[in-house]
């Protein structure tokens, strides 16, 4: 039978799970934070990292591996690249009263991250509702999707 498997980021981090396995399955999971290790932005991200840090950047959500204090693997580069990106922006493009065109503003050079802000209310916050679709394929690729 074709077989697809849903769930959620929080599985990347399980250890019992054969990413072989998930693959197969033709896996899917939505998150917030993935790289598209296609895009030549993070190809050159991830090259000078190396360079500056001697450490292995890795998006937030890491591909099956566990949250290891200590590891090689630096899981906040991305981050604080892509909110760094992102905010000084919208603060050089809009100035100081960015937040009104917030969701204005495009992400398409982050590295990790998808940003759509929208207002809860006139008086309110806003949230993130930027989401990515892995798709883990049977010829072991996997691919990051928008969703929309």
């Amino acid at each position: 039978y074709p077989l697809e498997v849903y769930g959620m980021a929080e599985w990347l981090k399980f250890q019992t799970v054969d990413p072989e396995s998930f693959h197969r399955m033709n896996g899917r999971l939505f998150t917030n934070h993935a790289f598209d290790y296609e895009s030549a932005v993070t190809k050159q991200f991830i090259t000078e990292f190396r360079a500056l840090y001697s450490s292995e950047p890795v998006a937030f959500t890491p591909l099956f591996q566990p949250d290891v204090a200590g590891s090689a693997y630096n899981r906040y580069g991305a981050l604080g690249y892509d909110l760094s990106s992102f905010f000084v922006g919208a603060l050089v493009g809009y100035g100081k009263s960015f937040e009104t065109c917030l969701s204005r503003m495009e992400s398409s050079n982050l590295i990790q991250s998808e940003f759509n802000f929208n207002r809860i209310s006139n008086w309110g916050g806003f949230y993130n509702s930027g989401l990515f679709e892995l798709q883990f394929n049977k010829d072991l690729t996997t691919k990051r999707v928008v969703v929309k």
